[in-house]
C-alpha cells in the first residue's frame, strides 16, 4: 500500500489505498465501506498489479517542461492551479500516467494536503518533485482508484493563510466516451530494466549514413496502428478513439467517423486497423459496462467519411482491467487471426474456456472454422481459440515467404519473445516465465520446458516488443524474409535472421531516433518503411 497513515477520523477524512483485487476468473470489486471498516479481504493481489511493487524506469527523465516554473526539485506554490494541471505539466518528465504522477506528488508531499486528501491542496506550500521510482511504485489503476475514492468524499471549503484551497482532478466520469479522462498508454511492460546488447551484432548490413528519416505527420494523438489502402493512402488509429484517412503524398488528412463503442482505458482504446478487399477490420477496447472491457474485433465497409461497423468477435469474459489487450490482426486466406492479451490475469491464459491470453482464428465474416482446435481434439476449448498461453502479444505478421504467422509478446520483467503461431499449442504463460521475473523480483517459472511452444528469440531484460513485420520489398531488399521487431522501451528497430532456428542472428538497425515505436508497415509497392512512433508518422528509406 502507499504509505499513508490512517487516523481515527470520520470516514470523509480517511485517506488510504484501495488495492485493485484482480482474481483469475470472475472479476471482483472492493466494498468501500467494508474496506473503511477493515473488513475487506485483501489476501490476494495479482503481483503485476500490486501497489507495493517497484519498477525501473525504461528511460532517463527528459528536461523539465517549461509550462511550470520549476526549481531543480520543486514547483512553486504560486504556479499551482490544480494537481491535475501539475501532473499534466510535468508528464513529459515521466513515463507514467497522470494518476501515477498525481499520486506520487501526494506521497512525496504529505504536508501539502489538508486532512490527507489529495483534493485539498495547500496554496502556500511548494511541491517537491517525486522521483521516477516513486512515480512507478504504484500501478496506474491503483493510483486512479485512490484518487477517485478521495474525489467521492464530501468536499469542504477551507482556507489557509487567507487563501482558498484548490480542488484537483475531475471526479470519476460516467461511462460516456466523450467524458472519459484519458489514461496514459504506458504500462508495466514498458518499465523493465535496461536491455543488454552484449550478444547482439550491432553492425547492420546498412550503415547509419545509408538510412534517412522523414517526419510526415506530427502531433498525432497516441497513434496505434496504420494500414495501406493503396499506394498513396493509409488509414490509422488514435488510441483515444479516432480513425483517420491520410494521403501520404500530399499529406491531406481527414477523420473517418465510426460507431464503435470504444473505451480508452489504460492500454486500451482504438487499436489495430487492417484494410482488406474494401473492408476495414479493427480491434478495440469495447465498453462492456461498469468499467469492464473486452478485446473486440469489428468489420465495416470502407468509406472515406464514415464507417458502420459490426462486431465479428468479442473476448469473453469482459474484465475490469486496463492491461494487456494484445489486439493485433492478420488475414491469411479466408481467416482472420487476432491476438487477445490476458488482461493482467496471469493464469487465465491457461484456461481455454476463456478468450484472454490466446490467439483467435475466425472467418472474415466472424463465423468459426470447423478445423479449429475445439473440433480437432480439444473439445473444452472455446471455438474461436487457436493457441493459448500468451501474455500480451502486440505484434502479429504473416510471412509472404513461408506463409506462416509470427508474433511478438511482452513478457513481465524480462521474457519478451518472438515466435510462430501454432495451432492448438500453448506458449505456457504463466506456468513459464520465458526467462523473466515478476515485478517483485520473484521467479515466475522456467524459460521453457517440453510440452510448450518454444519461442524463436527471447529478450531478457525486456525491450518492450511492440509491432513486427516480415520484410518484403525493394527498398531494403537485403532484408527480405527477415523479421523487423520494434521496441517501446529502447525505441529500437531490430532485425532477426531466423531461417536457421539454431543460429538466430539479431542486429540493431537503430535506437532512439524517432521515439517509442508503436507500429511498422511496409509500403506495398516500393518497400519503404513507415512507423507510428511517439506522436508522429515517420518514413524510413535509403539515403
Amino acid at each position: 500500500m502507499p504509505q499513508n497513515t490512517l487516523k481515527e477520523q470520520s470516514p470523509r477524512e480517511l485517506s488510504f489505498k484501495l488495492p485493485a483485487k484482480k482474481i483469475y476468473g470472475k472479476p471482483q470489486r472492493y466494498d468501500i465501506q467494508a474496506a473503511i471498516a477493515g473488513e475487506s479481504d485483501t489476501s490476494f493481489i495479482e503481483p503485476a498489479q500490486s501497489s507495493q511493487l517497484s519498477f525501473e524506469s525504461d528511460e532517463t527523465i527528459p528536461s523539465p517542461s517549461p509550462s511550470l516554473a520549476l526549481t531543480p526539485k520543486a514547483i512553486k506554490s504560486e504556479k499551482i492551479e490544480t494537481m491535475w494541471s501539475v501532473a499534466q505539466s510535468v508528464k513529459d518528465n515521466y513515463d507514467a500516467s497522470i494518476y501515477q504522477i498525481m499520486w506520487a506528488f501526494y506521497l512525496e508531499n504529505p504536508n501539502a494536503f489538508i486532512d490527507e486528501n489529495i483534493n485539498l491542496v495547500r496554496n502556500d506550500v511548494d511541491l517537491v518533485m517525486p522521483s521516477s521510482d516513486l512515480v512507478m511504485s504504484t500501478a496506474n489503476n491503483d493510483a486512479r482508484q485512490s484518487i477517485n475514492f478521495m474525489s467521492s468524499l464530501p468536499k469542504k471549503s477551507a482556507t489557509i493563510s487567507g487563501r482558498q484551497l484548490i480542488l484537483t482532478a475531475p471526479e470519476r466520469p460516467q461511462i460516456k466516451l466523450e467524458e472519459i479522462v484519458k489514461s496514459d498508454a504506458l504500462n508495466l511492460d514498458d518499465k523493465a530494466s535496461e536491455t543488454s546488447d552484449a550478444s547482439i551484432n550491432k553492425n547492420s548490413n546498412l550503415s547509419a549514413s545509408e538510412i534517412k528519416f522523414e517526419k510526415l505527420i506530427a502531433g498525432i494523438d497516441e497513434p496505434w496502428s496504420l494500414s495501406f489502402i493503396d499506394k498513396e493512402n493509409i488509414v490509422f488509429t488514435e488510441k483515444p478513439g479516432k480513425l483517420y484517412l491520410l494521403n501520404i503524398k500530399n499529406k491531406k488528412m481527414s477523420e473517418i467517423k465510426h460507431d464503435l463503442n470504444v473505451l480508452e482505458y489504460g492500454q486500451g482504446g482504438l487499436l489495430d486497423v487492417l484494410f482488406k478487399d474494401q473492408n476495414i477490420y479493427i480491434s478495440y477496447t469495447e465498453n462492456r459496462g461498469d468499467w469492464t472491457t473486452s478485446t473486440s474485433v469489428a468489420k465495416g465497409k470502407f468509406k472515406q467519411n464514415s464507417i458502420i461497423f459490426k462486431n465479428i468477435f468479442r473476448a469473453e469474459p469482459p474484465i475490469d482491467s486496463q492491461y494487456h489487450f494484445g489486439s493485433r490482426l492478420v488475414i491469411k486466406d479466408n481467416y482472420l487471426f487476432a491476438s487477445a492479451g490476458e488482461r493482467g490475469q496471469g493464469m487465465i491464459a491457461q484456461d481455454p474456456t476463456n478468450h484472454p491470453g490466446s490467439i483467435i482464428r475466425i472467418h472474415l465474416d466472424g463465423s468459426i472454422p470447423n478445423d479449429n482446435p475445439k473440433f480437432k481434439g480439444n473439445s473444452n476449448w472455446l471455438p474461436e481459440i487457436y493457441q493459448i498461453g500468451i501474455r500480451n502479444p502486440q505484434g502479429l505478421s504473416l510471412s509472404p515467404f513461408d506463409g506462416k504467422i509470427y508474433m511478438s509478446n511482452h513478457g513481465a520483467k524480462g521474457g519478451d519473445w518472438f515466435g510462430e503461431v501454432k495451432k492448438g499449442e500453448n506458449y505456457g504463460w504463466k506456468i513459464l516465465g520465458w526467462g523473466g521475473k515478476n515485478y517483485t523480483g520473484t521467479k515466475i517459472g522456467p524459460k521453457w520446458k517440453p510440452g510448450f511452444t518454444k519461442a524463436i528469440q527471447y529478450w531478457v531484460p525486456s525491450i518492450a516488443t511492440s509491432a513486427i513485420t516480415i520484410y518484403k520489398g525493394d527498398e531494403f531488399k537485403e532484408w527480405n524474409s527477415h523479421a523487423l521487431i520494434t521496441s517501446l522501451k529502447d525505441k529500437s528497430l531490430r532485425k532477426l535472421i531466423f531461417d536457421d532456428k539454431s543460429n538466430v542472428k539479431e542486429e540493431i538497425i537503430f535506437k532512439d531516433k524517432i521515439g517509442r515505436i508503436r507500429d511498422i508497415q511496409v509500403h506495398p509497392i516500393n518497400g519503404k518503411i513507415y512507423f507510428l512512433a511517439g506522436d508522429n508518422l515517420w518514413l524510413m528509406e535509403k539515403s
